[in-house]
């Protein structure tokens, strides 16, 4: 109990979280740490997570927002950097079952993806965000077999107005993805 207290206190001031091999978890948040502490945040890379299935379910977070009458947080607000490589049982990144109505905002300062090995997953974001990414600039995607699209849902539009570089390579079940404008620099490789 206190050695989780003291992790929790350090994580409150660590900008940058390097993951690897963490064990029996399913999901990063809430199991290992609450949302709110991972505020400060910039950057994430996960390596080799076995167990794991979802980096942040905030399904029952946002649930607990909308019993309150309050309007969801924005969060991991300040995260720039998101890398998720071998997590062979990942199937979902973020799980928000939020409803269609939401206003809801995540990863608003999110620039660089890259999600390499993840046989499992369907999709990145289960939604678009409001607001969408606005400063979303890199997007790789490698050895993810059976991802259909970066975006779940009906709608699978991703508003990405400053997307440089989309790189995709052994996604072969992806078949649908739209973009707010043309990407500058775009490559698919079977």
């Amino acid at each position: 109990e206190t050695g989780l207290s003291a992790f929790k206190e350090l994580l409150c001031n660590t900008k940058d979280l390097v993951l690897h091999n963490i064990g029996d978890h399913k999901n990063l948040v809430p199991d290992l740490v609450n949302l709110e502490h991972l505020d400060g945040l910039t950057s994430i890379p996960i390596n080799k997570w076995s167990s794991g299935e979802c980096l942040v379910d905030a399904s029952q977070i946002m649930m607990d927002f909308k019993c309150n009458g309050q309007p969801p947080k924005c969060f991991l607000q300040n995260l720039e950097i998101l890398g998720v490589v071998d997590c062979e049982k990942i199937s979902e990144i973020f799980r928000i079952n939020d409803g269609i109505e939401s206003n809801a905002c995540y990863l608003p300062n999110l620039k660089l993806v890259e999600i390499r090995e993840c046989p499992s997953l369907e999709y990145f974001f289960p939604h678009t965000s409001i607001g969408g990414f606005p400063h979303l600039e890199e997007v790789k995607l490698v050895g993810l077999r059976t991802l259909r699209s970066i975006v779940g849902g009906e709608n699978n539009f991703l508003e990405a107005p400053t997307l440089k570089i989309l790189y995709i390579r052994g996604c072969s079940a992806l078949t649908n993805f739209t973009f707010h404008k043309e990407v500058k620099k775009c490559v698919f490789l079977k």
